[in-house]
């Protein structure tokens, strides 16, 4: 027995056993006294109460007197038997059994004559009495029995105090036993429940295990057995029916030339039916140079690329722009034309004002005419409604759909995509809002269209020469077809298609064309020169030099053009970098031997060495983007390795960036989706980031920062995979935060 109800238990071992060795010492001490008592002479008892006085004898002389017993020591022994008899009835009760009793102690010695007492007078001769030795042992009985009877007395009132001690040790032995068996039940039940769940876990596993081990039964019983013994040789067939009838024959000589027939009526001409090459039905590309899609972009306050890449700026003179970006032409006159109004930039108004002002102009509104339909919209109301041939339309968030014949659109928030395509050669038209009232606009062009005489307008006519494409705007704005400003071409006062007297579709282009048309009247004269900022405003050459950082040149005239013309200068610096970042973007893939394609997917085993790529002048930033998904359980490996630069990643699927002495990790990146990473090496900052889907993930400060100068390496040789990438790109510029949205738009679908 443990705790508390085993100390009690010990205690009282402990207790019964004094109280019996006590009892013991005491009866014997008892018993001995009694043996010791004498009958003195005369009649007198010694050692005991004072004697009775005996018959006169002869008078003689008078003897001593004995030592009498005082009662106050009976009185004591009685008391002491009392309490020993109580201990002992008290040893009945709790049934212990008495140790065994010791033995008896040597009688005591005699107690000396107590002091001579008084002579007194000479006593009456007494009669002669009975034997004094009856009346000695009466008086004993007597005394013994009153003590036997205190002595019942008290040891009864011990018996009731140790009943009353044994209750209250019981009560804590039960207390000490009811808590025991309280953490006894607590800890079963615990056991239980982990039993429980543990069954419940190993049951679940082997109903899976079992689930999958039928499975895989199921599919070997599906398995087609061994190929059998080929069989005997069955009898011949009937025969077949004839076979089908062969082609026909070569034509025959020309017969005479008959009778020409009457004239017929006067039918319509089809503006697309000839192409500019005058091939009927044609898409252009008989006579097309055909060295790529081409690219171009009106941005900023604006600043045009061309599909040559010539770049200059086009300024309105008025608060609100009209321009031709780009037109197609056919042989009899054009099917695709994009116009774009313009505002000054930064201005979050609905004004239309012609009056003129001197801040730089930004794209605000695009019109699409193509195919009999126009398409319109504004930056204004955030991308939030559009024309659809003069009726409005609110415009929802979609994926690829088709908005009206050869025309597909995809409209996220404040990105759209538009592809033009009838089936003979496309142009793809897509862009971003930008700030509360205006938008980038870029562009592509199939490779069909590089003639020099498909396209025209303020992004130039592609014909290989950029050196001419500042020639080709200004004639155009010369001849009024530049602007459509306050003419009946402009698409934004009048959303409705056009046509000719005879109801063929005619772009606004070509209005002045149509003799049925009045002749239309030139727009707003534009101002198509480069600026340059150190003749055009030297007091601000430091402002320049300070925000317009890069080492590419149309983006830094564009860029202190818009200081000299009084724009924001921080916002002209960050419009010229996202410039060059859109334009100098080299694409890694495809493998050699490969055809590039928009989705291009490569494992990352799959090694790719480019040592061409372009080299930063200034700045000593770069960066290298990518989207990376999960296709096994091997993610540990490098994704693309730049001189001593490095990004890797591990068995958990991070991302690990290295360069320039800095290193930073960001966690988890590699999933079953497809996530978008930008590793980004920044001079200018003096760090390094990784954003991931747009946003940034990890960033670590450096030093030295300088541009490798060994080959880009992608991928690695017998490492990693399990892993694949798309669409890896090298810039040879730091993306900054508000350019991501270059590189992350659409995620890849992988082709092959």
């Amino acid at each position: 027995m443990k705790g508390n109800a085993g100390k009690v238990y010990k205690q009282l071992i402990a207790q019964i056993r004094a109280i019996g060795q006590k009892s013991a010492k005491a009866i014997a001490s008892l018993e001995r006294r009694i043996s010791t008592m004498k009958i003195g002479k005369g009649g007198k008892v010694i050692a005991g109460a004072r004697g009775v006085r005996g018959p006169r004898g002869p008078k003689g002389l008078p003897g001593k007197n004995g030592a009498a017993i005082s009662a106050d020591k009976i009185k004591s022994y009685d008391n002491r038997l009392d309490n020993d008899d109580k201990q002992i009835a008290n040893l009945g009760k709790r049934s212990m059994k008495a140790g065994p009793r010791g033995p008896a102690g040597k009688n005591g010695k005699n107690g000396k004559n107590g002091k001579r007492g008084p002579r007194g007078l000479p006593g009456k001769n007494g009669k002669n009495g009975k034997d004094s030795t009856s009346l000695d042992k009466k008086l004993i009985a007597s005394a013994i029995a009153k003590a036997v009877k205190t002595l019942n007395a008290r040891i009864n009132a011990v018996a009731r105090s140790a009943q009353a001690g044994n209750a209250k040790a019981l009560k804590s032995i039960a207390s000490a036993s009811v808590k025991l068996g309280n953490r006894i039940q607590s800890a079963a039940k615990t056991l239980k429940q982990q039993i429980t769940t543990a069954t419940r876990a190993t049951d679940k596993k082997i109903r899976a295990t079992q689930s999958k081990l039928s499975q895989q039964i199921a599919k070997v019983r599906k398995m087609k057995g061994p190929r059998g013994a080929p069989g005997k040789n069955g009898r011949p067939g009937r025969d077949g029916r004839n076979g089908a009838r062969g082609a026909t024959g070569a034509r025959g000589a020309t017969g005479a030339t008959g009778a020409r027939g009457p004239q017929g009526p006067a039918g319509t001409v089809d503006l697309s039916l000839m192409d500019v090459c005058g091939v009927r039905g044609g898409d252009d590309s008989s006579c097309s140079r055909n060295p790529g899609w081409a690219f171009a972009y009106s941005v900023g306050d604006p600043h045009y690329r061309t599909w040559d890449a010539a770049h200059f700026d086009i300024q309105p003179g008025t608060y609100w722009g009209e321009i031709v970006l780009v037109q197609h032409k056919r042989f009899g006159g054009g099917d695709i034309e994009v116009q774009t109004a313009t505002v000054p930039w930064g201005h979050n108004s609905w004004d239309e004002s012609t009056h003129g002002t001197g801040y730089p102009k930004g794209n605000t509104a695009l019109a699409i005419a193509a195919f009999v339909n126009v398409f319109v919209f504004y930056a204004r109301n955030h991308f939030g409604s559009y024309f659809l041939n003069g009726h409005q339309h609110t415009w929802h968030n979609h994926g690829w759909r088709t908005m009206m014949t050869g025309v597909n659109v995809y409209k996220v928030g404040g990105h759209f995509n538009i592809i033009i395509n009838n089936g003979r050669g496309q142009i793809q038209i897509w862009g971003y809002q930008h700030g509360g009232n205006n938008m980038d606009i870029y562009g592509h062009a199939s490779p069909s269209y590089a003639t020099g005489k498909s396209l025209a307008g303020a992004w130039g006519d592609w014909d290989g020469n950029a050196g001419n494409d500042q020639h080709h705007v200004n004639q155009l704005n010369a001849q009024g077809k530049l602007s459509v400003l306050g003419t009946p071409r402009s698409y934004f006062k009048d959303k409705t298609p056009r046509t000719d007297a005879s109801g063929q579709f005619l772009l606004a282009f070509d209005m002045e064309l149509d003799a049925s048309q009045t002749h239309v009247i030139p727009g707003d004269m534009l101002t198509t020169d480069v600026q340059t900022p150190t003749k055009e405003c030297p007091s601000k050459a430091d402002i320049v030099a300070k925000e317009c950082k890069g080492t590419y040149g149309g983006f830094l005239e564009s860029c202190g053009s818009d200081i000299c013309l009084g724009a924001n200068p921080k916002d002209s610096g960050i419009a010229a970098h996202n410039g060059q970042v859109g334009d100098l973007k080299t694409q890694l893939l495809p493998q050699a031997g490969e055809t590039q394609k928009t989705d291009t997917c490569m494992i990352l085993n799959e090694f790719k060495e480019s040592k061409t790529l372009a080299k930063t002048k200034g700045g000593n930033s770069w960066s290298f983007s990518t989207f990376i998904k999960q296709e096994g359980d091997n993610l540990k490996g490098t994704i693309a390795r730049f001189g001593e630069a490095s990004v890797t990643s591990t068995a958990d699927g991070d991302i690990v960036f290295t360069s320039n002495g800095a290193s930073c990790t960001a966690k988890k990146v590699i999933g079953r989706e497809w996530k978008s990473v930008i590793a980004v090496s920044s001079g200018t900052a003096k760090e390094i980031r990784i954003y991931v889907d747009g946003k940034v993930a990890c960033k670590a400060a450096g030093t030295n920062f300088e541009t490798p100068q060994n080959a880009f390496q992608l991928g690695s040789v017998n490492d990693h995979i399990d892993a694949k990438i798309s669409k890896p790109v090298y810039v040879a510029s730091g993306v900054r935060d508000n350019e991501t949205n270059l590189f992350t738009e659409k995620k890849p679908k992988c082709v092959a």
